[in-house]
């Protein structure tokens, strides 16, 4: 799931300039996530105001900027490994006295 987790602006203007956002996914207690940064360009046309901005807005100009399919690949296929890896798991620990 993508998820937006900071949205820096211009208060002069109200145009947003970078935005800080994570992919996350969790199975099994397990949680794997990737996190990115980016540089918004300057918007051209209409600027929606700062304040009328939602979250699916800003998650889709994240995903026109990068390759947002090659991260949720990557982000699964490393969930799957930690959850076998934990699965296979031979070492454990514990204190058997409590």
């Amino acid at each position: 799931m993508w998820k937006v987790i900071d949205l820096e602006y211009r208060k002069s203007d109200g145009v947003a300039i970078k935005v800080t956002s994570q992919y996350i996914l969790e199975k099994d207690g397990v949680i794997e996530r990737k996190i990115i940064t980016l540089d918004l360009d300057e918007p051209s046309g209409d600027i929606t105001p700062f304040e009328e901005l939602t979250e699916d807005m800003v998650i889709l100009w994240i995903k026109s900027k990068i390759d947002y399919q090659t991260i949720e690949t990557s982000v699964l296929e490393r969930l799957n490994e930690r959850v076998l890896e934990l699965e296979n798991k031979d070492i454990e620990n514990d204190l058997p006295w409590i």
